[in-house]
């Protein structure tokens, strides 16, 4: 008998597959017994269990990196996780998937490109995209402080990890979007 776990792919989908080989200790132990009463079950019943304990363990992780912030990362962190639907959620048909990959123009957020124009202390707190060349990806970040004279910007990403950026760099290479 094998235990499968659920993983969330890159492009946002979730797939049922053989846990990875070895999760790191520190890390709070996945539930390994999704199998248990699969037999007996239909199978709509049986993912919503599925989907239970998935979302039971991305919450142990979550608390588990949590405790690592301060108090306003872990509001920010957790404010996020409530905002995108559970696993349970989608399964069951009670929400609609949020947050999953879809293509940039059907997008229902308003994005304006960042331009000269914008560098003013107006833009803290304000939520953009920004682009890293090295990997291709967009990333959701905020905008912690901005230095007006320096032209430059404190970032924070989704993950809790703090940057600095020089804005006219990302300016002049179309890098970030305001997301409106």
């Amino acid at each position: 008998m094998w235990t499968d776990s659920i993983m969330r792919e890159p492009d946002g989908s979730w797939a049922l597959d053989l846990p990875a080989e070895e999760v790191p200790a520190e890390l709070p132990e996945p539930c390994l017994g999704i199998n248990f009463a699969r037999d007996g079950m239909a199978r709509k019943e049986w993912l919503a269990l599925v989907a239970v304990h998935s979302d039971a363990w991305i919450m142990s992780v979550a608390f588990y990196y949590g405790a690592k912030l301060n108090f306003e990362q872990r509001k920010s962190l957790f404010n996020q996780m409530n905002s995108s639907s559970t696993l349970f959620e989608v399964v069951t048909g009670k929400r609609e998937a949020v947050g999953l990959k879809r293509g940039r123009q059907n997008m229902s957020v308003k994005r304006k490109m960042v331009t000269d124009g914008d560098i003013s202390t107006n833009l803290k707190g304000c939520r953009a995209e920004l682009y890293w060349p090295d990997d291709g990806n967009w990333y959701s970040v905020v905008i912690n402080a901005v230095n007006v004279k320096k032209r430059m910007a404190t970032i924070q990403y989704d993950t809790g990890e703090i940057e600095e950026l020089d804005l006219t760099e990302v300016i002049h290479d179309e890098q970030m979007y305001l997301l409106e």
